[in-house]
């Protein structure tokens, strides 16, 4: 079965060493624990996939010219969903980390990690974890930034100021779907319709947002018919979609509902998405 990489990565990877760039070409070591970054699809027009299905050595291979930005070396601590993340494997971790950390050989270290479980396991290792070296924050799409933000003031609380990633490196779109499910409940959706894959927390948290702000939400995996009591009393639908799920998907289900009586189609934006991502100059020279 041919399996596609999700983007996600290139722009993860690249991202991360810039940040740990200290001089010409550091001596960095991810350490892959899975995860949506491990994630992998049967084909680019799914909204499901795999959590930890690729390997570390395969994601690299996947990112031209990151050899450029430094000596990179990556270590396969384990290759699950985060919801499966044990004690055991973050012990390795934190072990591995306290052995990586005690050299000098080494300038940064990446661990790649999935969304469910990421703040326990922050934790975890902020208990286990003994080092004085300097501490970067990077995050990946799928958390907003109302997600992030108590994360990293509870951090710096502890760690004291932290390099946080320019205002030009982030990626607004899940901020930017949570702030429109709200508009639109705000707006008379009564029951909101979130396609997406059950093992993607960007999904899942659209489903809560839309719980939250008072609205009945439902995932769909938009590929399979969904049932149409699903709408038994509501006039008004919302429709959304996780970052990464194919417009495909999108126009498939509104089509499905314009069959079902809801043909008045209202987009809103709350927001215009203008971020363009840009590769590391010694990538783009590639």
């Amino acid at each position: 079965m041919k399996h596609v990489y999700r983007m996600i990565l290139v722009l993860t990877f690249a991202t991360a060493c810039q940040y740990l760039l200290a001089q010409a070409k550091p001596n960095i070591v991810i350490l892959a624990t899975g995860g949506t970054i491990a994630g992998a699809a049967a084909s680019g027009t799914q909204s499901a996939y795999t959590s930890g299905a690729v390997t570390i050595d395969a994601m690299l291979k996947a990112v031209p010219g990151i050899e450029k930005l430094a000596n990179i070396k990556g270590e396969q601590i384990s290759n699950v969903g985060s919801q499966d993340m044990s004690f055991d494997i973050l012990l390795k971790v934190a072990k591995r980390i306290n052995e990586l950390t005690s050299t000098s050989a080494v300038d940064g270290i990446v661990i790649t990690h999935g969304t469910d479980t990421m703040e326990e396991s922050a934790f975890f290792l902020n208990l286990t974890v003994k080092t004085d070296k300097p501490v970067a924050v990077i995050t990946q799409t799928t958390l907003s930034l109302d997600d992030v933000a108590p994360i990293v003031d509870a951090l710096e609380l502890h760690l004291g100021q932290m390099k946080r990633p320019a205002a030009d490196d982030i990626c607004y779109a899940t901020q930017n779907r949570q702030d429109a499910v709200k508009a639109m409940v705000a707006e008379g959706a009564t029951v909101v319709l979130v396609i997406g894959s059950s093992t993607s927390s960007n999904a899942q948290r659209l489903v809560e947002v839309a719980q939250s702000a008072g609205a009945t939400a439902t995932l769909i995996d938009g590929e399979s018919p969904f049932d149409d009591g699903l709408l038994d009393g509501h006039e008004t639908v919302g429709l959304t979609a996780g970052a990464s799920t194919p417009e495909e998907l999108v126009e498939a289900v509104a089509s499905r509902l314009s069959g079902l009586g809801y043909t008045t189609l209202e987009e809103i934006t709350v927001a215009r998405e203008h971020v363009h991502f840009r590769l590391p100059k010694e990538v783009a020279r590639r």
